[in-house]
């Protein structure tokens, strides 16, 4: 999707759904035994307790589908996903003479550790610039400051960026320079020294918090830690976890399930922690875990093995739908074989295989395509892809939307052709596989469009008539349909 990590614009929600799906598979001999979890029992405390844990606060911004990038007029965005495209808050900044807005990213941080040894506190946080702001130059300008309990507020940090710039940024402070009432803002301002632009808007689309925080929690059910770097064993003693029943603790990195002493009166929680390397360790509650019943697992394509999409035809005409057109979709293949190797393929089994059981994501159609070109005898001649699709920006959080989605597309603005682009060493606006679409609904869409298909093709026929000017002069006769959004974008459009 994006070409690097540094160009995600928010790597913490996904652009298609928010749900996925987890494959389970297992093996009767030992094959994978370096994976799996082994118990630790509780036993002696551990002399040395641990001072802190390190601690994060996440903040996402979802409000607006920011279109980032443009083709520089400021008003057509460009279609590959570069950073800034995607979803964030809404622009803060300001326009003219209109007072300047502000957004608070985070307020307050529960329980900080600021004693010996405490790392410095991290910030973390993307900013795309919200308009053009100026064509020329650094037209953007976005600071950071901290407000503490005494009402103070001071910069920590000033970012000046160009038009539709995308940046990851990154500030540490020290932990005993910040209080657990600490609030952080971003905002612009109309008068300062380092832009000079009639209109300076920016979004953020995440803040992050990470900090040293001191073995006590607040009721929470669940949490996911990193211990830190320790030559020496030490004992986690924490106050104030979940009073729901807690067993063990998972260190996810030395694949251990540890023993715990959890009193569920007051939430007291105690176990060991081996020496080692800083470590992620997840704790959970009887109440934050879901259990797994053999109604919500199934098996994947029929028996429990993926359906085969290797097909390894040559020159392929190839049909991507959903499972509610296979039938019609299935009469539009019968007639493509006259005259081509087609085979159809179930947009269901590319999320399973190709896009992590992600529903509606591009990536299913775009990772099968290049297995294709890249492993079946030829490369597929066609792309056929039957059923509806809807732009990213419209669907996310809109479920009436989402389930119209038959077959997705990509990109925003969307296009097909982005499913393949690049592919087979093309250009990266080049397609690797010529790509069409009939945006059905239903399986009657479908016959619909075949019989106009039919149709059309028999008049191409030699059985039509001889190909004279005469006979095919009905061709050229066409209606062209152009429309801008203002009068000189009209008049261009007429030539």
């Amino acid at each position: 999707m994006y070409p690097n990590a540094s160009e995600h614009t928010n790597p913490y929600y996904s652009l298609y759904n928010d749900t996925i799906f987890y494959f389970l598979t297992w093996h009767t001999d030992a094959t994978q035994s370096a994976f799996r979890f082994s118990n630790t029992p509780y036993g002696t405390p551990a002399s040395t307790p641990l001072s802190y844990f390190i601690d994060e606060k996440l903040t996402t911004y979802t409000q607006d589908y920011s279109a980032g990038k443009t083709d520089g007029s400021g008003q057509v965005p460009i279609v590959q996903y570069v950073g800034g495209k995607g979803w964030t808050s809404n622009r803060f900044g300001f326009n003219g003479t209109n007072a300047p807005s502000a957004i608070t990213v985070a307020s307050g941080i529960n329980n900080l550790y600021t004693g010996n040894g405490a790392p410095d506190v991290k910030l973390d946080f993307a900013l795309n610039s919200g308009n053009i702001g100026s064509f020329l130059g650094n037209a953007h300008h976005v600071k950071l400051t901290q407000k503490n309990t005494t009402g103070a507020e001071f910069v920590l940090d000033n970012f000046v960026n160009p038009s539709y710039y995308f940046s990851q940024e990154s500030v540490s402070i020290a932990a005993n320079s910040i209080s657990n009432n600490v609030s952080f803002y971003l905002k612009s301002e109309a008068t300062d020294t380092f832009v000079s632009s009639f209109s300076d808007f920016s979004r953020v689309s995440y803040f992050k918090i990470t900090y040293p925080k001191s073995p006590v929690f607040t009721g929470e059910s669940f949490a996911k830690i990193r211990v830190p770097q320790s030559p020496i064993n030490l004992f986690f003693n924490a106050n104030s976890f979940s009073t729901s029943i807690v067993d063990y603790v998972y260190d996810l990195e030395l694949h251990k399930r540890i023993e715990v002493q959890h009193n569920t009166a007051n939430g007291n929680l105690k176990f060991n922690v081996n020496a080692g390397n800083e470590r992620t360790f997840v704790i959970a509650s009887s109440s934050a875990k879901k259990a797994v019943t053999s109604q919500s697992i199934r098996a994947v394509g029929t028996n429990g093995v993926f359906n085969n999409v290797d097909l390894q035809i040559e020159n392929a005409y190839l049909f991507i739908t959903h499972p509610s057109l296979l039938s019609a979709v299935q009469s539009y293949k019968t007639y493509r074989d006259q005259t081509y190797n087609s085979a159809i393929i179930n947009i269901e089994d590319l999320y399973d295989q190709f896009a992590f059981g992600i529903k509606r994501h591009p990536l299913a159609i775009r990772n099968f395509a290049e297995m294709a070109i890249n492993e079946w005898p030829s490369k597929p001649k066609f792309l056929f892809l039957v059923g509806k699709s809807i732009a990213e920006a419209e669907f996310r959080g809109n479920s009436t939307n989402a389930n119209d989605v038959l077959v997705p597309t990509m990109g925003f603005p969307p296009s097909d052709n982005s499913l393949t682009a690049g592919l087979d060493q093309a250009k990266a606006h080049t397609v690797g596989i010529p790509t069409g679409r009939i945006a059905a609904k239903t399986g009657a869409d479908v016959a619909i469009y075949l019989q106009k298909i039919k149709a059309q093709e028999n008049t191409q026929a030699p059985i039509a008539g001889a190909y004279t000017i005469d006979n095919k002069l009905w061709q050229k006769r066409i209606l062209q349909f152009a429309g801008g959004d203002n009068v000189s974008e009209n008049d261009t459009f007429k030539g």
